[in-house]
């Protein structure tokens, strides 16, 4: 920083010539199994796909997590680890409410936003004052996502939205809503 010092300021240069792993696709693993995974990075062929295999007492949450790719095991890559059944995004458009991915919960759904301004839409069924807890974990997942979480009704009127909040005494661009009580039963 302006070519001033500091004892604080450590640094390590690593200098290889294996593939580095940035991220995984998708950026979500199941606790207790094996994933098969798409890796994003340097010296890796578009398309390329290794796996991570993660134990049944592994902890919940954001990990870092090294993929093999062959018989290689590479660098350890930022991947959440879930307890619940992970759903992937699918292919099909969710430009609408109508449109919407059905969803069964609990789970937690792996995708992507993959073009500005696109929108990704799920639907579950709750009945009256069911209450759910909806996290978005990308940033603290090394994802530069900004997500917007929103609920809305069978009618398209959104009912609550979330965009960032505080963790502790962190702010992060990550989205949760805690403790939504649905008010009537229905697809949400």
């Amino acid at each position: 920083v302006r070519y001033q010092g500091n004892a604080y300021w450590q640094y390590c240069v690593e200098i290889n010539d294996r593939p580095l792993v940035t991220t995984v696709m998708p950026a979500v693993v199941e606790a207790g199994k094996k994933s098969t995974v798409e890796l994003v990075g340097v010296n890796l062929s578009a398309g390329a796909r290794g796996e991570i295999e993660v134990s049944a007492d592994t902890k919940a949450g954001p990990q870092w997590l090294a993929p093999k790719f062959g018989k290689d095991t590479l660098n350890p890559a930022p991947v959440v680890v879930s307890r619940t059944p992970v759903t992937a995004e699918s292919t099909a458009a969710k430009s609408s409410p109508e449109a919407a991915q059905d969803i069964a919960v609990p789970a937690t759904v792996a995708g992507r936003i993959a073009a500005p301004g696109e929108a990704d839409r799920y639907a579950f069924a709750a009945k009256k004052g069911d209450m759910f807890t909806f996290e978005v974990c990308a940033r603290r997942a090394q994802s530069n996502l900004d997500s917007i979480l929103s609920i809305y009704n069978e009618k398209g009127a959104r009912l609550v939205e979330s965009d960032d909040v505080q963790i502790h005494r962190w702010q992060t661009a990550d989205s949760i809503l805690e403790g939504w009580v649905a008010p009537a039963d229905g697809k949400y």
